[in-house]
């Protein structure tokens, strides 16, 4: 435990993108049309939507309340 503690932490460190698009899909029209009430999300069609981000903690944030 302790080399592994004593390692360079540099390396356990990954390169996220500078922009994030996330397109969600649904089955049920009303599960998107719900969905698409979070800020900064965009209805593509009738069960599509799409969320675009600078930021990886907001993808996870509105994973969070539409799935």
């Amino acid at each position: 435990m302790e080399s592994i503690l004593k390692g360079d932490i540099d390396k356990c460190k990954i390169e996220l993108p500078e922009h994030f698009k996330v397109k969600l899909s649904y089955k049920k029209h009303v599960r998107a049309f719900k969905a698409s009430f979070y800020p900064g999300m965009k209805q593509i069609s009738s069960t599509s939507l799409v969320f675009e981000t600078d930021n990886y903690f907001e993808v996870l944030r509105m994973l969070l309340f539409v799935i």
